[in-house]
C-alpha cells in the first residue's frame, strides 16, 4: 500500500541497528566531525609497498582531509610526512609520484631529508635575532606501518599498532600478498558525486550485486553463491567468503585457470572490508584494493589499485590486466554501475526525498545478510558518539 506524506517521513518501525537516518550522509557537520574522530584516530590505508620501492621515492596523497607524502629512506624505512612547509605552509612535493634525493619548498627554498629534517634555510642569519634555526623546523611525522606489503598511517600518536588494529582479518589473503613478488600495474580513480559512505556500502551490501549484469551471469550462476558466511573480526571488518566463478559465463570471457596467483585458487572470488574505508578484493589472476577517500559530504574520490606479479612476461600482464577491467577498471562493467547507482541514492537523500536507509536483511551471516553494514553503523555510531539511525537530539 502507497502511504502518505506523514506516513513516508515517519522512522521505520524496526530495531535501530536496521536503519539509518539519512542525514548522516548529508549534514556538513557531521562530514566535518567523521574527518576528526573517525579518519584522524584509525589506521589508514595509504598504498602498496611497490609503489616506493626504491630509496628516496615518494607518493602524495589526501588522507583524513590532509595532504601527506610517504618517502623511502636511505635505511629502507618508508616515513610519512604532512606535506607541508613549516614556514609558511607552502606544498612541498606536487607530484602524485617521483623521486626526491631532497626536498625543496618551491615558496623560499629551505630544504627538508626523507627523515623529515630541515637541511637548510635560506639566508638564516635574518633568523638569528628570532632564535630560529634548522633544527626547530623538521616536518610533521605522520606514524606509518606496514602489513603483507601494504601501508598504512594514522595521525594519532596514540592509535593502538597497525598489527592490533587488523587482528586476523588479512589472513586470509597473507598468502597471496606474501608468497607473489606483487606491484602495482593498474591505477584509477573517480571522482564520485556521493558521500564516502555511500562507496564504501557497495563493498558491505553484497545484495546490491543483484544490479550487475555481469554478476548474474557469473557468479550467481553458483549454487553456491547465496551459501557463502560473512566472518566478522574486530573493529567492524569482515571477511566474505570465497566462491568459485564460472567467468566463462559471460559472453567470451575466459576462465581464470591460467597465471592464477599463489596462494589463491583457480576462478576463486573474495573479499575483505577493513573499516572505515578500505576493501580488498581477490580474482585468482589479480588483486584489486578500493579506498574510499571523504572530500565533501556529497563528494568522493575513490582509488583503485590492481596487484600482479613483477615477474610476468608481457602476455601474461596483458591477460591480467584485460580480466582486471572486465570487472573493474574505468569501462568495465561493474564500476560504472556502482557510481551511477550511489549518486542516484545521493541525489534523492540530499533534496530530501529519502529520510531514511534500510539495513534489515538478516540471513544469519549469509552472503546477502546486511550484517557488514550494520556493524559498521555501530562502529561509526561509537567513534561518532552518535546512533547512526537517530544523530540528533531532534531524530
Amino acid at each position: 500500500m502507497a502511504r502518505t506524506a506523514s506516513q513516508w517521513s515517519q522512522a521505520p518501525s524496526l530495531a535501530p541497528e536496521d536503519y539509518v537516518d539519512n542525514r548522516i550522509y548529508t549534514d556538513s557537520a557531521l562530514f566535518s566531525e567523521e574527518q576528526q574522530r573517525i579518519f584522524r584516530k584509525v589506521w589508514l590505508f595509504a598504498c602498496h609497498e611497490s609503489e616506493i620501492s626504491e630509496a628516496y621515492s615518494y607518493r602524495t596523497m589526501v588522507r583524513a582531509g590532509t595532504p601527506i607524502f610517504l618517502i623511502r629512506g636511505t635505511d629502507g624505512a618508508v616515513r610519512s610526512f604532512v606535506n607541508v612547509c613549516p614556514h609558511r605552509g607552502a606544498t612541498l612535493l606536487r607530484a602524485h609520484r617521483g623521486t626526491a634525493p631532497f626536498i625543496q619548498c618551491m615558496f623560499h627554498q629551505w630544504t627538508f631529508d626523507s627523515y623529515g629534517a630541515c637541511t637548510g634555510i635560506t639566508r638564516p642569519s635574518g633568523y638569528v635575532q628570532a632564535g630560529l634555526h634548522t633544527g626547530q623546523c623538521g616536518l610533521r611525522e605522520v606514524r606509518t606501518e606496514s602489513r603483507l606489503g601494504l601501508l598504512f598511517v594514522s595521525f594519532d600518536d596514540e592509535a593502538i599498532p597497525l598489527k592490533e588494529f587488523l587482528g586476523s582479518a588479512l589472513d586470509a589473503f597473507e598468502p597471496a600478498l606474501t608468497q607473489n613478488s606483487l606491484e602495482l600495474i593498474h591505477f584509477n580513480r573517480s571522482n564520485v558525486g556521493a558521500n564516502w559512505k555511500h562507496y564504501q556500502e557497495t563493498n558491505l551490501d553484497l545484495y546490491h550485486e543483484q544490479m550487475h549484469f555481469a554478476s548474474r551471469r557469473t557468479s550467481m550462476k553458483s549454487a553456491a553463491y547465496h551459501q557463502r558466511r560473512w566472518r566478522l573480526f574486530d573493529n567492524a571488518h569482515g571477511m566474505l567468503e570465497p566462491l568459485t566463478v564460472d567467468y566463462g559465463r559471460y559472453g567470451n570471457w575466459e576462465s581464470r585457470h591460467r597465471n592464477v596467483l599463489k596462494g589463491l585458487e583457480p576462478d576463486q572470488f573474495f573479499v575483505v572490508s577493513l573499516f572505515p574505508n578500505l576493501t580488498l578484493i581477490a580474482r585468482s589472476t589479480i588483486l584489486r584494493i578500493d579506498t574510499t577517500i571523504p572530500v565533501a559530504p556529497n563528494r568522493s574520490v575513490v582509488e583503485w589499485r590492481g596487484l600482479g606479479d613483477a615477474l610476468d612476461d608481457e602476455v601474461t600482464r596483458e591477460s591480467r590486466i584485460r580480466q582486471y577491467h572486465q570487472f573493474w577498471g574505468p569501462f568495465g562493467r561493474n564500476l560504472p554501475e556502482d557510481i551511477n547507482a550511489i549518486e542516484s541514492v545521493e541525489r534523492s537523500v540530499r533534496n530530501g526525498s529519502s529520510s531514511y536507509s534500510l539495513m534489515a536483511r538478516h540471513e544469519s551471516l549469509l552472503a546477502n545478510d546486511d550484517i557488514m553494514m550494520r556493524r559498521f553503523y555501530s562502529e561509526w555510531g561509537r567513534l561518532m558518539r552518535r546512533q547512526s539511525n537517530r544523530p540528533f537530539s531532534d531524530g
